[in-house]
């Protein structure tokens, strides 16, 4: 069997069907032609290296008064801004209440008792104005940028 040449045209037709558009592409991604050739493009790359708490449900692009892009996400757990290649988490605070934090010698579990919070298992709690611990400074960035689990006894 002989080798034959396929022609094919460049560009991507989207008005036609597969076979209405016969000898044509219909769909592509990341793909662009150069003197009538598809040829690959790049692709993505994150904007940022920080990683999102929860799915990403919504977004919302504006311009403010300054004339800055800023974006708006929420998603299932937390409330974000990106502004200047960098997202802080803007999520609401529901409320502040007195806590008694009590330390095991030689581990690091904390236990947290504060009644009547209304916080359940999956929820996020910042501590801040902690009065009354003595921690060395390698331990006090430790604790910094943590996760905490809530569990009910």
């Amino acid at each position: 069997m002989p080798i034959s040449k396929l022609q094919f045209r460049p560009g991507i037709d989207k008005q036609n069907t597969q076979y209405g558009a016969e000898g044509g592409w219909v769909d592509c991604d990341m793909v662009r032609f150069r003197y009538g050739v598809p040829e690959k493009i790049g692709g993505w790359e994150p904007a940022v290296n920080n990683n999102l708490i929860g799915v990403a449900r919504d977004i919302h692009t504006y311009t403010d008064l300054a004339g800055d892009s800023l974006a708006a996400i929420g998603t299932d757990r937390k409330l974000y801004l990106y502004y200047d290649n960098n997202f802080y988490d803007i999520t609401p605070l529901s409320t502040t209440i007195p806590a008694v934090f009590s330390f095991t010698s030689g581990t690091t579990i904390v236990d947290v008792t504060a009644t009547s919070n209304g916080a359940v298992a999956g929820d996020f709690v910042t501590f801040s104005g902690v009065t009354g611990v003595l921690l060395q400074p390698q331990e006090l960035l430790q604790l910094q940028d943590q996760q905490v689990a809530l569990h009910s006894k």
